[in-house]
């Protein structure tokens, strides 16, 4: 009996009773406990164990054991050789090995497919289109288990080439009949038999579907026969972490696939999909994938690491409070996570900018025999002892300077960033954009709450502005948090979190076209030239920077500079400009054309308009993590400019 049985066993003496028609007899309990074995060591060093146990009804952690215990149910199938049961357990234990390699990317799964359905306007269609991702996600994971499966299992391997290996055995058994099907099961399906069968046209597809899968397709600058060559190369490969292979299914197949999906649910078809054949493995259950998910984070975790989770589940409780979806949190988090690590410096940055500083007063006293300055008045009044002793006279003045107290100076700053948001920035330097900004924005936002809840009782409040205009070929303001969002917040910091992710999120999403730099510069120097903004910026308590981050070559340049120089010719103002590295792309997204299925957007030559605009007050990145860096330095530089340090 298991320790799992036997700890059910004393909450409930009833189970055994239930757990009787289970029992398993030897030959199949030694068969089993083979494939257990086979099981830990396809796991590898992960220290957790595996074990079928016929008390289970698909997958659970038993945190106690640190085993996953998988039931027989999911590799008992009629007429099966013994090497095709072993495939198929090694399959599930394939989806462990996912899970213990990124149980986050994983999850992240789950919130992406119910996070699309509930985007969808008709309330009806949306458990179709949840239920169509997870086929999605699921097929995508296959291919990648699949591969582990044969790469960590000798007995799995072909050893004549002659041969069909197991798999082609396995998979060739499967329903291929999909002519007249919803567009994204004959996408699925598609790919995944012709990957798993060894051959391009094992499924039975509409003329259509199958001629864009087996034209060319090209992916970061690599041509590949076809889409299913190109899906054998990059998701059957049992060589690469999940983590990688989640990065791919984003990149090269989600598009893809809401393309497909957009068209079953314009035509009605989304509604009439086959279930899928139950042959090898299944969707896996969400609730037992979670309990095994957080099982396997929490036996890794340390005490900080604990600490750690107990803070991004309270981040989690508060987003969802927020009205948050479950998707968006999730990417949320892993931001929030990679910005970290940058908060605290910039914390540190604010910190020796926004000082508290001796205020002197300085004081006239006379009365003394020495100094640079006579009082006529002492002089008058001590004239009689002129004469006959002048050695006693007390007639200069002296100036004493005093401390009377302090005060936080500067009083106020303003941040503004003018974002690259045209069709050329790419998921990943979006997300760089996404990191650093949260990072410089949050610990601005931080390091003026933990002063006011430390400021003395006359001193004033740190103010600060901060303001994101996004642009393409048109620009708009997508935050502005000003005096209005710090008088409320101390009592409803939850507010500012809110307003301040629901932009951060929205850069991902923005797609504004070409690259018209002018656009965004233009509006933030409407704000600067404001009659009330001109008559602050001569004030030494109060610094502005303006801070541009783009991928691309402004088509605008001279006017550009032009809006540069003249925002730089206001006292008290500093702008910067930093370049993301990598290819300088067009600003026409990817398309479909005759010859390559989704063909990459095209790179386009360096004019020099970066270097042209911005000159010694640009940066030009060589990697894209120095991002969170390079906007750090660029508000330092300006903040000891404002203190005459530079």
């Amino acid at each position: 009996m298991s320790m799992y049985t036997e700890r059910m066993a004393e909450q409930d003496p009833n189970v055994l009773e239930v757990l009787e028609h289970k029992e398993v007899d030897p030959r199949m309990r030694e068969r089993y406990d083979s494939f257990s074995r086979l099981g830990e060591l396809m796991l590898g060093g992960s220290g957790f164990g595996v074990r079928i146990d016929p008390e289970v009804e698909t997958f659970m952690f038993d945190a106690a054991t640190r085993e996953i215990l998988v039931s027989p149910e999911l590799i008992e199938r009629k007429d099966l050789t013994v090497l095709e049961q072993l495939f198929i357990f090694m399959h599930e234990v394939g989806h462990l090995v996912q899970l213990v390699d990124d149980p986050d990317a994983y999850l992240d799964t789950f919130d992406y497919a119910r996070s699309e359905a509930g985007k969808q306007p008709d309330e009806s269609v949306r458990p179709f289109v949840e239920e169509a991702w997870r086929r999605f996600f699921n097929v995508f994971k296959d291919m990648h288990v699949n591969a582990l499966a044969e790469a960590r299992n000798p007995q799995l391997q072909r050893t004549d080439k002659e041969q069909p290996k197991v798999s082609q055995l396995l998979y060739n058994k499967w329903e291929k009949r999909f002519r007249g099907a919803p567009k994204t099961e004959q996408f699925l399906w598609g790919v995944l038999l012709g990957v798993m069968c060894a051959n391009d046209q094992a499924a039975e597809i509409d003329p259509e579907m199958r001629t864009e899968l087996d034209r060319p397709y090209t992916f970061m600058g690599k041509q590949y026969a076809s889409y299913v060559d190109f899906a054998r190369k990059m998701f059957f490969d049992g060589e690469t972490s999940y983590e990688k292979i989640h990065r791919r299914m984003f990149r090269a197949a989600v598009p893809l696939f809401e393309r497909f999906l957009q068209e079953d649910i314009d035509s009605g078809k989304i509604r009439f999909v086959k279930p899928q054949m139950d042959l090898v493995g299944g969707e896996p259950d969400e609730q037992a994938v979670r309990q095994i998910a957080n099982g396997i984070k929490r036996s890794k975790e340390s005490g900080s690491s604990r600490a750690k989770r107990l803070d991004i589940d309270a981040f989690r409780k508060r987003m969802k409070e927020s009205g948050f979806e479950d998707y968006d949190i999730a990417q949320m988090a892993i931001i929030r996570g990679k910005a970290e690590r940058m908060v605290e410096p910039m914390m540190a940055m604010w910190s020796q900018f926004f000082e508290r500083r001796p205020v002197f007063e300085r004081t006239k006293l006379s009365g003394f025999r020495t100094g640079r300055d006579v009082s006529v008045n002492e002089l008058v009044r001590q004239a009689d002892r002129l004469h006959a002793h002048p050695d006693d006279l007390r007639v200069f003045d002296r100036e004493i300077v005093e401390i009377k107290g302090e005060q936080v100076e500067p009083k106020q700053i303003d941040l503004s960033f003018v974002l690259d948001c045209s069709g050329s920035m790419s998921f990943n330097k979006r997300r760089a954009v996404q990191e650093a900004v949260f990072a410089l924005s949050m610990s601005l936002i931080q390091h003026a709450r933990n002063a006011e809840l430390a400021k003395e009782e006359d001193d004033p409040s740190i103010r600060i502005n901060i303001r994101m205009v996004a642009y393409g070929d048109h620009a708009e303001f997508i935050l502005h948090l000003d005096d209005s969002f710090w008088e409320r917040d101390l009592e409803h910091p939850q507010e500012t979190e809110k307003e301040l992710w629901k932009q951060i999120l929205r850069l991902q999403r923005l797609s504004l076209g070409g690259t018209n730099s002018v656009s965004g510069l233009e509006k933030i120097e409407e704000v600067l030239f404001r009659p009330d903004s001109v008559s602050d910026h001569d004030r030494e308590d109060k610094a502005s920077v303006v801070i541009e981050i783009t991928d691309g070559e402004t088509d605008t340049r001279v006017e550009a500079f032009g809006i540069r120089q003249s925002m730089d010719g206001l006292n008290g103002v500093y702008s910067y400009g930093i370049q993301i590295p990598g290819s300088l792309l067009s600003d026409r997204p990817p398309v479909d054309v005759e010859g390559g299925m989704g063909e990459k957007q095209g790179e386009i030559e360096s004019t020099g308009a970066f270097q042209y605009v911005w000159g010694d007050h640009g940066v030009q990145l060589a990697d894209i993590s120095q991002l969170p860096e390079a906007l750090a330095r660029a508000v330092s530089s300006a903040l000891k400019q404002r203190e005459g340090q530079e």
